[in-house]
């Protein structure tokens, strides 16, 4: 038994699930989309242009602290676009059929998401499966 096995087949760990497309063209696509969103993301031209654009709304709509949160979301936004691993979002899209052995790890490497969650716990159980004390005390339960 390993943990991301058993997270996948209960569907826990969709971006470990084998998709419809067995990569191909689609995820050459996908994973060629989320590099050039990236590039867009740390590109400083882009940063510029939506804060003119918070600008421009928050002028608009005046509402009190609006530049504030509306930067703070476009701010966090472009983080979590520059911090995407371009296989694991297609993968977990549907776009590209598995990830590599380094890559389940990062998928299943972080504690909040279903996937990792799943892991973590069948991680736990075996390890105690597979302890010989908390074997004879199951069998002294049975």
């Amino acid at each position: 038994f390993d943990p991301a096995s058993l997270c996948k087949q209960t569907g826990a760990c969709p971006a470990l699930q084998h998709t419809k497309w067995e990569g191909g063209v689609f995820c050459e696509a996908c994973v060629d989309g989320v590099l050039e969103l990236q590039n867009i993301a740390e590109d400083t031209e882009t940063d510029e242009m939506l804060d003119d654009l918070t600008d421009i709304l928050c002028n608009a709509i005046q509402i009190p602290f609006c530049k504030t949160v509306i930067g703070s979301i476009v701010k966090e936004s472009l983080s979590d676009v520059e911090n995407l691993n371009p296989n694991i979002t297609c993968a977990n899209i549907g776009a590209c059929s598995s990830v590599s052995a380094e890559e389940k790890l990062e998928v299943t490497g972080k504690v909040g998401d279903t996937c990792s969650e799943c892991t973590m716990i069948a991680g736990e159980v075996i390890t105690l499966l597979e302890n010989q004390e908390v074997d004879s005390l199951i069998k002294e339960a049975i």
